[in-house]
């Protein structure tokens, strides 16, 4: 989870589906797509290789205002090679709001992304252990752009709980739908008591003198579930 208005990287793999390996020296020809919120956009900069197969871009805070869910993925120019899609939620998306999620269709017999195929998936929610079928029904986002990527909009009742999975299967022959977790907090920022001044935690611009021992959220820049915090001192 991050931090709503913050920049951030968000790290993905390569994957050669013919030799079941990691694929290394592609990003160039890896061309991406950032799902906001179940809105398609193309993100504002480019990929880089950080090892052989891993690759991570850097998403800028104006790209993340407002948005509660991410999905990167993409496609690669070179055969064979499939863009493991990532998924990435903000502090805005809280335990009992609507929300967009993600998942993949997978065709088994052919081991790449399966198209075409969202009217033929039942998808299930379950938050908490209470699972039930989806209210809404998934739409595919771009057949050409994200292979076998759909999205699902959660209603108020559905994003109830710490842990929400979206799962279901397709009548489809040899497809499967991998499932998706989504882990939710509520986060606390610093109290004005703690600021001489003032500091605007929405803006996150300071606006006086800090306090010794102030507790303030660090950014997240790599995607983990933890909120760490550094302490300032005179």
């Amino acid at each position: 989870m991050i931090r709503s208005g913050t920049g951030f990287y968000i790290y993905y793999n390569a994957y050669n589906v013919a030799t079941n390996k990691l694929y290394a020296g592609d990003v160039d020809n890896h061309t991406l797509k950032l799902v906001s919120d179940g809105i398609l956009t193309d993100p504002l900069n480019s990929p880089e290789e950080i090892a052989a197969g891993s690759y991570r871009i850097f998403i800028e805070a104006l790209e993340n205002i407002g948005v509660k869910s991410f999905c990167l993925g993409g496609i690669s120019s070179t055969q064979d090679i499939v863009i493991v899609p990532r998924l990435v939620i903000t502090d805005l998306l809280l335990p009992g709001s609507s929300f967009v999620a993600y998942y993949t269709a997978w065709n088994n017999a052919l081991n790449l992304p399966k198209t075409g195929d969202t009217g033929n998936h039942t998808i299930t929610i379950s938050n908490d252990s209470v699972s039930g079928a989806a209210t809404n029904a998934p739409s595919e986002i771009s057949a050409v752009s994200l292979p076998g990527i759909s999205k699902i909009t959660l209603t108020d009742a559905e994003g109830t709980g710490r842990s929400i999975t979206v799962l279901g299967s397709s009548s489809t022959d040899d497809t499967n739908i991998i499932s998706t977790e989504y882990i939710l907090i509520d986060i606390d920022y610093p109290a004005e008591a703690n600021v001489k001044e003032g500091i605007d935690y929405a803006e996150g611009t300071l606006t006086g003198t800090l306090e010794s021992g102030l507790l303030l959220p660090l950014e997240v820049v790599d995607i983990t579930e933890e909120i760490e915090t550094v302490i300032i001192d005179d």
